[in-house]
């Protein structure tokens, strides 16, 4: 997946001008940038990459100016099965398949019915069991 998301990057932004848009913290703790990137001044990269299926949606509490938009993108691409959301690993999965997949990582599509913090570790329950 690398290689074509790099492809898709590469196509929209280079030898482009570009625009940081920053709508909270401006820093992560690993000192990466937190910024809405634009080239043309009006497209929107993050949207691009999301429509594209090439990235997922990752936001701040401080920092969610576009969610709605995001989740939208995201949405979509995951429905047509466009970029990663094509490959079994990004599957979303029923909730009553998780007993299966313990331990490792899933997307899990499911009504929250209970959750709880029991010494610093969360627990979603979607059921009974």
């Amino acid at each position: 997946m690398a290689p074509v998301s790099k492809a898709v990057l590469t196509k929209l932004l280079l030898g482009k001008d570009l625009t940081l848009n920053y709508s909270g913290r401006k820093i992560d703790r690993h000192g990466r940038l937190l910024a809405h990137l634009f080239f043309k001044n009006l497209n929107w990269t993050q949207g691009a990459l999301l429509e594209a299926g090439m990235v997922r949606v990752y936001s701040f509490p401080d920092n969610r100016s576009r969610i709605a938009e995001m989740l939208k993108h995201e949405r979509n691409a995951s429905k047509a099965k466009l970029g990663i959301w094509g490959h079994s690993y990004y599957r979303i999965i029923n909730h009553q398949q998780t007993q299966r997949y313990l331990r490792n990582f899933q997307l899990i599509e499911a009504k929250v019915l209970k959750a709880v913090v029991v010494w610093g570790r969360a627990y979603l329950n979607f059921g009974e069991n």
